[in-house]
């Protein structure tokens, strides 16, 4: 993603090489957030280093505030970036994590309008009419076009962070080695779920996207932690939340539990509303009207 879309079929040769001898070897705490500090410190100056300004995503949880704390750590010019309809999720801890932190903060309070206009573009730019996948999309859609009309140039998000810090229901599968291996399958299907789809809405936008946490030595070494010390059945990314607290970011923030975007902006319930709107009682139904 940060330097442009490299083809699926390299996608997951790079992962299955990145996974080769890759062993769970890191087994407390203490050294896995040592761990953590450089190479999240690494990851993010690497992608900074040649911006005088850049924009960062955010949706006030875990994953966004790790990158923007550092950014304002490094005293570097950003504004971070929330999209949402009235009083979504996102929006109200964005400005309460924004304010906490002293972050540099626009909001958009998205109306119906928006996201109508976004899902027309969406399906006409992926070509694809799965609600799920869509509600995804517009969700970056509506935030990489907020940035756009800001004049960014260059975004961070922080794409890749459930997958080798553990943080989707998938995960809790009890065995260390088993949630080991399912996090390596998740990373490898990430071309098709995730990045394919961002980078043609950023390519279509003409705005850079950057994923710090997709670095090749952060994703090694987060994948040598003991799955023990990212997830357990009562919380998800547990080492990352530790590292967020290490960062002075207050725990209200870092231990929110997870929303996915399209329910905390609210763009999943009001695809629905304006679904039912149009007539149609299925969202696959409306959408596949939008190909046309």
């Amino acid at each position: 993603m940060d330097n442009g879309l490299i083809s699926e079929t390299n996608w997951k040769n790079l992962i299955e090489n990145l996974k080769k001898e890759n062993v769970i070897s890191i087994n407390n705490s203490g050294d896995a957030l040592k761990i953590l500090d450089k190479c999240i410190l690494d990851a993010m100056k690497k992608r900074i280093k040649d911006l005088e300004n850049f924009g960062v995503l955010y949706s006030g949880a875990l994953d966004s505030t790790v990158i923007a704390k550092i950014c304002n750590d490094l005293e570097t010019d950003f504004t971070c970036y929330t999209i949402g309809f009235e009083d979504s999720k996102d929006v109200i801890y964005s400005e309460k994590a924004a304010e906490l932190l002293s972050l540099k903060l626009k909001i958009k309070i998205l109306s119906q309008d928006d996201l109508e206009d976004a899902l027309k573009n969406v399906v006409r730019i992926l070509n694809n009419t799965n609600p799920v996948y869509i509600s995804i999309a517009c969700v970056t859609y509506l935030a990489l076009k907020f940035a756009k009309d800001n004049n960014e140039k260059v975004v961070l998000n922080g794409l890749g962070a459930e997958e080798i810090f553990c943080g989707y229901q998938r995960h809790l599968l009890g065995n260390s080695q088993a949630i080991h291996l399912e996090s390596w399958r998740g990373l490898k299907e990430m071309w098709k779920v995730d990045l394919e789809r961002d980078y043609l809405i950023a390519q279509h936008l003409n705005v850079g996207v950057r994923t710090p946490f997709m670095d090749k030595d952060l994703i090694v070494n987060a994948m040598r932690i003991n799955p023990s010390l990212k997830i357990n059945n009562n919380m998800k990314k547990i080492i990352l939340r530790r590292y967020a607290e290490g960062l002075s970011i207050p725990k209200e923030i870092a231990y929110r539990p997870k929303t996915a975007g399209q329910y905390g902006s609210k763009i999943n319930s009001e695809i629905k509303k304006i679904a039912k709107k149009n007539n149609f009682v299925s969202v696959k139904d409306y959408l596949e009207t939008l190909k046309k």
